[in-house]
């Protein structure tokens, strides 16, 4: 049986299922975002079903989500396909997939888009989507298992040995070090690297508007990955705050 795990419903709609054959599995979550020290894969739904209610209002992460992740813990044997981009959104997405398939007796294959980072599978038409899952990578147990420890560490919020793993994966997978890098930048004491770019995109261009600013952000950084609702968390926050010093 053949699997391809994809990081969001966007790439679902475009995908070559024509040309391309197997089981198709979403990842509904934003690992970027959030909590997600949990002991055990039952207490991890618990946390993130509370966290996406109180955060974004969602109430439908047990029909969503829930039955995606469990496709995947379903697997037992054959080939799975992992189509994640390099930002941090799907490598934090990716590294909590591998956590869930690196003890499997799986063939495993990493399809990343050929187009630039801020366009990423959304920049590919049909021949490129194909071209990409003929361009993918072999992963061996030992690598599946290393991107398992990033999950672990990230999870921890164990910067120091998120770090160590970037160096050791580089010659493997030179930009995860790129994601870990942003990670330690969003979350360095005072205005973080997203709060500084919004509040400088804001002073530039005069404005405080979603669209301008979020659009102007994802071509600056991004290697955030940041959909419309982790960004919205960000951009109100440094909004309200210049809004009140004023």
């Amino acid at each position: 049986m053949t699997h391809h795990i994809l990081n969001g419903d966007s790439l679902r709609d475009r995908f070559p299922t024509g040309q391309i054959e197997g089981e198709i599995i979403i990842t509904r979550e934003c690992m970027i975002d959030g909590p997600a020290n949990a002991k055990s894969l039952t207490d991890l739904f618990q946390l993130r079903e509370k966290f996406m209610s109180d955060a974004y209002g969602l109430d439908d992460y047990a029909k969503q989500t829930i039955p995606e992740i469990s496709k995947i813990t379903d697997i037992e044997s054959g080939e799975i396909n992992l189509w994640f981009e390099d930002d941090l959104f799907c490598q934090t997405n990716l590294w909590f997939v591998c956590s869930l398939i690196y003890q499997k007796d799986v063939k495993v294959y990493l399809i990343r888009p050929n187009s630039s980072l801020e366009y990423g599978f959304g920049g590919l038409d049909n021949d490129g989507l194909v071209k990409a899952f003929d361009d993918r990578k072999s992963v061996t147990p030992i690598q599946v298992n290393q991107l398992a420890l990033l999950w672990f560490a990230y999870r921890n919020d164990d910067i120091e040995r998120l770090l160590k793993l970037g160096v050791q994966t580089h010659a493997d997978f030179p930009f995860i070090m790129r994601a870990i890098e942003a990670h330690f930048d969003r979350t360095s004491d005072g205005p973080n690297q997203p709060e500084r770019i919004i509040k400088q995109i804001t002073q530039e261009k005069s404005t405080t508007d979603f669209g301008e600013v979020f659009r102007e952000f994802h071509k600056r950084a991004p290697i955030f990955g940041f959909g419309d609702l982790q960004f919205r968390r960000i951009f109100d926050r440094v909004v309200d705050s210049d809004q009140s010093n004023s």
